[in-house]
């Protein structure tokens, strides 16, 4: 239904400028439309089998194929990548250095130093510096072991036959053990974490498409009702035009003809917006209906022609407090 549209009244008195409502012409719609329903009927018996032709399903075929492939593709599979990798994370076996072995090399370190601090006792001083991951006990006893190593360096020969070069070199040895391990051991903490990190953002786009189509279906099967007050604004708007109306023809300043061909359009348009607000905006409930029902006969007493202006009056504005369809 258009809303209609004014237009000045072809009236041949001068002195009566009526407003006449037009409707707009629906003359070239039909028409436009019987052609595109032939043409696509053309189409559609040209290409199906009441012609002998398989196009309809040769391109079903071709589309399925495609739209299976893609969801195949670009959905299932970085799903099923990322799920098998966060299960994988939870049964992974153990790595490579496994934490018992490292702390095992860390103790016996600490063992080496202490026996070589007991063997070197004369020679003891503190040391600065960082050694990694042992105590503050093992950063003294290996000053101590650089002390030595220094000085059993100054005569290289005679101490790696009857001096401590050897030994000195092997507890490095395992120094470098324990920092490889430990080392290791913070890797693979760091990969693991990677891996997820990688399936995550490749699946991150189907994750998208997924909750977009859920999203979808629930709106579909559940959807969001609409919003009634933003939907009362224009039918608000013409109740306040009506009332302006209703206003001014009190006041005569516009001819008595031409003021009821104003209100009467005015009221139509008033009924108009309110009938689609109510019957359009979804299903209504018990106190909506009552609602409607009250507006409806109101209505019948805005476009009675017998009914005086102030009357007219009263009830628009009695209808603008009282109905929320229509309070601001």
């Amino acid at each position: 239904m258009h809303a209609p549209t004014l237009k000045p009244n072809p009236n041949p008195n001068p002195s009566r400028g009526c407003v006449a409502p037009t409707w707009p012409s629906r003359r070239r719609g039909p028409l436009k439309s019987r052609c595109v329903l032939l043409l696509a009927g053309r189409w559609v018996y040209k290409n199906s089998k009441l012609s002998g032709s398989d196009n309809f399903e040769r391109w079903y075929r071709g589309a399925s194929r495609m739209v299976k492939s893609s969801v195949r593709e670009n959905i299932q599979q970085p799903i099923e990548h990322l799920v098998r990798e966060a299960t994988t994370q939870l049964k992974r076996p153990e790595a490579v250095v496994k934490e018992a072995d490292v702390r095992v090399d860390r103790d016996s370190l600490h063992r080496m130093l202490q026996e070589f601090e007991g063997d070197h006792g004369d020679k003891a001083r503190q040391g600065d510096g960082d050694w990694g991951d042992v105590s503050d006990e093992d950063v003294r006893r290996m000053a101590l072991l650089m002390a030595v190593y220094e000085s059993e360096l100054k005569r290289p020969v005679s101490s790696l036959v009857k001096g401590n070069l050897m030994r000195s070199l092997l507890i490095q040895i395992q120094k470098l053990k324990v920092d490889a391990g430990t080392a290791m051991l913070e890797l693979n903490s760091v990969m693991r974490s990677q891996e997820l990190t990688l399936a995550l953002v490749a699946a991150l786009p189907a994750l998208v498409v997924v909750a977009s189509v859920t999203s979808a279906f629930y709106s579909v099967l559940a959807p969001t009702p609409p919003d009634f007050k933003r939907m009362a604004h224009s039918a608000r708007m013409q109740a306040i035009a009506l009332e302006r109306a209703l206003l001014l023809a009190g006041k005569g300043n516009v001819s008595q003809e031409e003021g009821e061909g104003i209100l009467l359009l005015l009221t139509s348009r008033l009924h108009f917006k309110l009938d689609k607000l109510f019957t359009r905006s979804g299903r209504m409930s018990h106190a909506r209906r009552v609602e409607w029902e009250m507006i409806q006969e109101d209505l019948d007493h805005l476009e009675d022609t017998v009914c005086p202006l102030a009357t007219k009056l009263a009830t628009i504005q009695r209808m603008m407090r009282s109905y929320a369809a229509l309070a601001v």
